[in-house]
């Protein structure tokens, strides 16, 4: 088979580019985008073991979620707490956007309220063996693949309707 040099040189280059697309593809594969920090802590939460966290966690992040403002160990506290009250829980996540170093996700919290569930008051709420499921919406500032604040929200009124407790909650009859 002929080939001129013309053509070999063509090939060549065409290979040469395929094999830098591939290697250039492979390298972005294994670089983390702030949305896989986020998809990574979520999997770390739902693993129920909140001293896994430092991977995600920057020294001195900040969280802020609808009981409070606080550090790394009153959010492992709350995690904790969840995890005693709802075993099952688990994160879905649906959409994430990100720009610079921010990211914001959205996704659902479901759960069955099978343990006791510690209170912001220090009262704690009865298990009710009900299933929550609920809207969250998540915010994170990430710098070098760590959060260094994290916002994240959902609707408290309607999750302790659906436990049963709190206002907007059926009235007993």
């Amino acid at each position: 088979m002929f080939i001129s040099s013309h053509s070999k040189k063509f090939l060549i280059a065409l290979a040469t580019a395929g094999l830098t697309a591939g290697c250039v593809a492979s390298a972005g594969a294994q670089s983390k985008t702030n949305a896989d920090v986020m998809a990574r802590y979520f999997q770390l939460v739902d693993g129920k073991q909140p001293g896994t966290l430092a991977e995600v966690e920057a020294p001195g992040v900040s969280y802020e979620l609808p009981l409070g403002k606080m550090d790394s160990a009153g959010h492992a506290q709350v995690l904790q707490s969840f995890a005693v009250a709802f075993p099952n829980y688990k994160h879905t996540i649906t959409r994430c956007v990100e720009a610079g170093d921010l990211v914001s996700c959205e996704g659902t919290f479901s759960a069955d309220h099978t343990g006791p569930l510690a209170m912001p008051d220090g009262s704690t709420l009865p298990p009710t063996q009900k299933h929550v499921e609920f809207p969250i919406a998540e915010f994170a500032r990430v710098q070098n693949g760590k959060f260094i604040e994290y916002d994240g929200y959902f609707d408290v009124l309607g999750f302790l309707a659906q436990l049963g407790v709190g206002p907007g909650a059926p009235k007993a009859q």
